[in-house]
Order: structure tokens, then C-alpha cells, then sequence
């Protein structure tokens, strides 16, 4: 396995990178320096761990699979405090024609409805809680 991460050299990224397209390296771990910009033949499963703040970001992320007409698997843990993103991330998979897990559709449904106030003070709350981090 091989990551590429912000605090690596450039060219430490380049050699992870070329480990991993002509399959020496079987996994990449990388941050969000891997969300754009790469085209790797024949990824088969993208894993996002820490979900992206906007829903545009993740199709991003997963964009790394199933290019060009290719099947690809794509797994993100979504909890509960990424749920003022349920909405926009129900329509792009609706959109996307893929499954859509129960759980989205409530979560989705219950931010829909949320006064617009409560809306902020979360928001307000989330952005708190990542500064701390």
C-alpha cells in the first residue's frame, strides 16, 4: 500500500502514485490532494472516510472509480453530523440512478423540514467543532 498526503514531497507523491497505477501498490490511502485531478485506469472501489463539507466535493472523491463506463464501487461513512448534506447527497445519487441507502431518505426528509434557524445554529455549531479539530 502506498498514501499521498499534503506533507509529503512532491516527488514522494509521484513515486506512491506510480506504485499504485502499475499495480506494485494493491491500495492508496490518500487526502483530499487525491480528490482531483488523477486518472487511474481500473480503480475498483473508492472508500471515503471523512465525508467533504459540500456534496459536490464527494462526487469528486468517488470519481476516482468506474470511469469511462467501467463498474466501480464507491463507500462513504456518512453519520449523523454530516446530515445538512442528506439532501444534495439524495439528489446527486438520484441523479446517478444508484442505490440510495433508508437511512439518506429519512435523514434527507428530516433536513428538509427543519426551520430555517435551526438550520443555521447547526451550521454555526459544525463550523466550531471544525476548528477545534
Amino acid at each position: 500500500s502506498v498514501c499521498i498526503h499534503g506533507d509529503k514531497e512532491q516527488s514522494e507523491r509521484e513515486e506512491a502514485l506510480a506504485q499504485f497505477r502499475s499495480g506494485e501498490a494493491a491500495i492508496m490511502v490518500a487526502t483530499e490532494v487525491a480528490a482531483r485531478g488523477l486518472d487511474i485506469p481500473g480503480v475498483a472501489v473508492v472508500v471515503v472516510y471523512d465525508f467533504p463539507q459540500e456534496a459536490l466535493q464527494y462526487v469528486h472523491r468517488i470519481g476516482r472509480t468506474g470511469r469511462a463506463g467501467a463498474v466501480g464501487l464507491a463507500v462513504a461513512f456518512f453519520t449523523p453530523h454530516d446530515r445538512k448534506l442528506a439532501p444534495a447527497l439524495l439528489e446527486l445519487l438520484q441523479d446517478a440512478r444508484a442505490p440510495v441507502p433508508p437511512a439518506l431518505i429519512r435523514m434527507a426528509a428530516e433536513e428538509r423540514s427543519k426551520p430555517a434557524l435551526e438550520k443555521q445554529r447547526e451550521q454555526q455549531q459544525a463550523k466550531q467543532m471544525k476548528k477545534r479539530m
